[in-house]
């Protein structure tokens, strides 16, 4: 069986090697997930891989070959059903049969507009007809407040979309930050190269991101359609998936019961430890064993050889040396944390630089030679070889020196200081005018009444408006919501759906009447 080193044992340094397989990566935020995963993807020989970037300011892989995101037409009724529940973030419940009625009309237009834009295109104009019931044209009002949310993103996309999928040998990044607010979208472009792969490709791994937007409780997306196919046939084609999980609080826990392989990370609540566990067959792990992992530290459940093992991860592009050093406690991880985050601020700041030919090549041997050098100091003799070239294209009054990025290791000392910040915070006061006419003063009623005081969900708002013989249609009440949160009278926050309440910054005054 083909397996990848993923690290070292914890304490005795042994070398650990991860059988392939569908995996999740669980843990918190700077404790390792994105450097686990890049460890994987980059020691997985003569294979292709996929990641996708779906958070600004995301600056990892900055190697790897980027591809323009790839986009495959689709207007099936499970599709966009999918698709409008990502954009909503709450299940349809009895709207299936009109999407179905449009998907069949789109299936009969000519061939070059079968497409998502026609089926909207098809569904506004069955608000045009006039015999339309009030009851059907309520349902076709709110599929186009949806689809208002994802179409007109695509359109404006279509000139940067790929409409074939070319993955080489090693890492490939679509990059999706620019959609970062349009998470349904994102989620199209994830699924339908999750399809290409499923359909052409082979030995192939795809790192999926957020798995409580992908695969959330109680809804479909458009990858979450996918996500069991894929768990289910892709092993078969050598093709696998590895999941980014922070926790898994709203996540649907079923499809993940075809996950084989663990590698979970610190996490402290308490709940999702317990959650963690039961998902992972009760193995014999204490929750605390998890609550104090330290950076960099893993433990592994392998379903497949039916073993557990507390590992440290081998950071792509570090010393082996020093990962075993740090496995067997020798060096604190904080030291390969700091190490990894002045090499990549130097690469970026770098970035830009032209290098002659002959000296890019050299840097790029080394950099190949990093992961298989075990002795230090031949390590430091190749840095010295290169260091006075290098320096002569880099503004040394004002950039780091190649000898900056830390691969000059003897004995490892990091000093860490803290900045203290001066902030100067201005108030400005916005006014509302307190009304039952408008959709938003209708919510800012319920918000007087304290009923924003908790954190309250989409639906809670829809009923609370009901009983206060103030109802709204669900369009007008999503667009009321955006627009208070927008002007900061509402918060928001997104677990596996959005949530809203009233920031502590908000008063209600009485004012004078008339």
């Amino acid at each position: 069986m083909s397996k990848v080193l993923l690290g070292f044992t914890v304490p005795d340094g042994e070398p650990y090697y991860l059988p392939l397989g569908h995996t999740c990566i669980t843990g918190m935020t700077q404790y390792g997930k994105s450097t686990t995963g890049e460890a994987i993807l980059r020691r997985s020989k003569s294979a292709k891989s996929l990641v996708f970037l779906t958070k600004r300011g995301e600056k990892t892989f900055a190697d790897a070959n980027r591809i323009p995101p790839f986009y495959k037409e689709r207007f099936d009724w499970e599709y966009v059903r999918g698709l409008l529940e990502a954009a909503m973030r709450e299940k349809l419940k009895f709207e299936t049969p009109w999407i179905m009625r449009i998907s069949k009309a789109v299936n009969l237009a000519p061939v070059e507009q079968r497409n998502l834009s026609t089926w909207h295109k098809y569904l506004k104009q069955m608000l045009t007809r006039e015999q339309l019931r009030e009851f059907d044209r309520n349902i076709y009002t709110l599929l186009d407040g949806y689809m208002d949310k994802v179409t007109p993103v695509l359109d404006q996309a279509r000139q940067q979309l790929a409409t074939q999928l070319t993955l080489k040998e090693g890492l490939n990044v679509e990059d999706l930050t620019e959609w970062y607010q349009q998470e349904a979208f994102q989620m199209v472009l994830i699924g339908a190269a999750m399809d290409h792969i499923l359909e052409v490709e082979n030995n192939t791994r795809v790192m999926m991101p957020e798995a409580w937007k992908m695969l959330p409780q109680g809804r479909n997306t458009p990858v979450k359609l996918r996500f069991e196919k894929y768990v289910r046939e892709g092993a078969t084609n050598g093709n696998f998936l590895y999941i980014d999980a922070q926790d898994l609080g709203g996540v649907d826990k079923e499809p993940l019961r075809q996950v084989s392989l663990w590698i979970m990370g610190k996490m402290m609540q308490a709940d999702e430890v317990e959650r963690l566990l039961k998902q992972t067959f009760k193995v014999t792990i204490k929750p605390v064993d998890i609550q104090t992992l330290q950076v960099g530290h893993f433990i592994v459940v392998n379903g497949i050889e039916n073993r557990v093992d507390k590992v440290y991860v081998w950071p792509w592009g570090v010393p082996e040396q020093l990962a075993k050093d740090v496995a067997a406690g020798k060096i604190p991880p904080e030291v390969v944390k700091e190490w990894l985050v002045e090499r990549q601020k130097l690469l970026n700041e770098h970035a830009h630089v032209e290098l002659p030919e002959d000296l890019l090549n050299r840097v790029n041997a080394l950099s190949r030679r990093v992961d298989n050098l075990t002795d230090l100091e031949t390590l430091t003799t190749a840095v010295k070889l290169l260091r006075e070239d290098f320096n002569k294209h880099i503004d040394i009054n004002h950039q780091p020196k190649f000898q900056d990025m830390g691969v000059e290791i003897g004995e490892a000392q990091v000093t860490l200081q803290h900045p203290i910040y001066k902030v100067e915070v201005e108030n400005p006061i916005k006014d509302f005018k307190l009304t039952t006419e408008t959709p938003e003063g209708k919510v800012m009623w319920l918000a007087k009444d304290g009923f924003f005081k908790n954190w309250r969900r989409f639906t809670d708002v829809n009923n609370a408006l009901t009983e206060a013989k103030m109802p709204l249609q669900k369009v007008d009440l999503m667009r009321a919501l955006k627009n208070l949160c927008d002007q900061g009278f509402l918060a928001t926050r997104k677990t596996d759906r959005s949530e809203y309440s009233m920031p502590d910054n908000v008063r209600f005054i009485e004012g004078e009447r008339g």
